[in-house]
């Protein structure tokens, strides 16, 4: 595997860390035999449309994570086309407190010749994928004591795989207004997508980070819980689909207002919220998969700058006819 860019490595405090797990690695793809131990507790999923088997050493675990999505995605096991071997930091004997000794969250990709790694504060991905055309195999490491580690492995994992099944995960909130429609909020870091959520009131909050937004068969847009982690429990709407109501770019301000942004600055704001695409690793059909989509959709909406102040006013800009 090609070693860390410069760039890559700027997105790390801890230069020590980030090289044990580019070692760690590498060593990895010669032998993953390293990490077949023991009888694996498993389930499988359709989740959003790739058929999957998450695989883990320890059965609580399993049944942790198996509890949380809902019974009408389990399928056969053989139905699987891909295979995800979570290993806890403890189960390897390593330190979960150096493990995860990192205060940057941003994720390092790297790719070399179809194979994928990823590395994380909180876990380590290492995509085989050259398996001369069986099964799909991932292997992660990552810190059972915190959610995070498996959440942030499967955002880095599964948003572009799920770009051939119409879909894109959004860096968003996404609140069902009192009008049952979808309302996406996106902004960077720090704009308010939480704050939103808080704000909902009485609507359902189908997550405040990660969510669905996927193209049917017949072009209708709508809005999917992501069960990807994120502050609101989004379990109860997983599989249920919302028709969208709108976009909306955050600015938190002292006065509360709304304009609509122009098709070329919507576009924009949608492929920047595109979450976990890591541009710099995909081949150029990736590329032209969201491309197409977001073109899709911002043909059929226009998206609107929201200026807000921490109070429920905005939804009378959001909701209105």
């Amino acid at each position: 595997m090609n070693n860390i860019t410069e760039v890559d490595a700027q997105l790390f405090n801890n230069k020590k860390l980030l090289n044990f797990k580019m070692d760690l690695a590498n060593t990895l793809l010669k032998d993953k035999k390293l990490l077949s131990f023991g009888p694996d507790h498993s389930f499988s999923i359709n989740y959003h449309g790739i058929p999957l088997t998450l695989l883990f050493s320890n059965n609580n675990e399993c049944k942790k994570y198996e509890n949380f999505f809902p019974r009408q995605w389990k399928i056969d096991r053989d139905q699987s086309q891909l295979d995800i071997f979570f290993r806890s930091v403890s189960s390897i004997n390593l330190n979960t407190i150096v493990w995860d000794d990192e205060a940057e969250p941003e994720c390092a990709v790297i790719s070399d010749n179809g194979r994928e790694v990823a590395i994380q504060r909180d876990f380590l991905g290492v995509n085989m994928a050259d398996l001369g055309g069986l099964k799909e195999e991932v292997f992660i490491i990552y810190d059972e004591a915190q959610d995070d580690g498996f959440y942030n492995a499967m955002r880095w994992l599964l948003p572009r795989k799920m770009l051939s099944k119409g879909k894109l995960i959004l860096h968003s909130s996404c609140v069902i207004g009192h009008d049952n429609k979808a309302y996406f909020f996106l902004g960077p870091s720090g704009a308010g997508k939480s704050t939103v959520a808080t704000l909902a009131g009485k609507r359902k909050v189908l997550g405040d980070d990660m969510n669905v937004l996927g193209v049917s068969v017949e072009g209708d847009i709508y809005a999917e819980a992501g069960g990807l982690g994120g502050l609101f429990d989004s379990s109860p709407f997983l599989g249920e689909r919302f028709p969208v109501g709108g976009f909306f770019w955050l600015k938190q301000s002292p006065t509360t207002s709304s304009q609509i942004l122009s098709q070329c600055t919507g576009k924009l704001k949608l492929i920047a919220s595109c979450a976990n695409m890591f541009w710099h690793t995909n081949r150029p059909s990736i590329t032209q998969q969201i491309l197409s989509l977001t073109e899709l959709i911002n043909k059929k909406y226009q998206f609107s700058e929201l200026c807000f102040q921490l109070n429920q006013e905005f939804w009378d800009y959001v909701e209105r006819k």
